[in-house]
């Protein structure tokens, strides 16, 4: 995540650390779909957006480091909504396939 956010702003994009994971790190790599619903639920804490951004919002996208299941991103999503943050995709590096 660190390359991919350094290459973008070296491209020009702005690059925005909102989020806050709040989870323990590893905890959900175990967990099936619905425990990672449950574990997404408050997963997340938003820093103080600046106010430029929720007056004239900047079309944002998500990017994860794995899909698995799509509940961080629904997770990360929520609460950058209801933080004022214009999120108009999402993007993972990796996807997690079922076995």
């Amino acid at each position: 995540m660190v390359l991919i956010s350094r290459y973008l702003s070296q491209a020009g994009y702005p690059i925005a650390h909102w989020l806050i994971d709040q989870r323990a790190a590893g905890r959900t790599k175990t967990l099936g779909t619905a425990d990672r619903k449950n574990a997404s639920q408050d997963a997340f804490r938003v820093r103080p957006i600046p106010d430029r951004y929720v007056r004239n919002p900047i079309p944002a996208i998500v990017i994860d480091d794995v899909a698995t299941s799509g509940t961080t991103l629904t997770a990360a999503v929520s609460q950058l909504l209801l933080s004022g943050v214009h999120v108009t995709g999402c993007a993972a590096i990796a996807g997690a396939r079922k076995l």
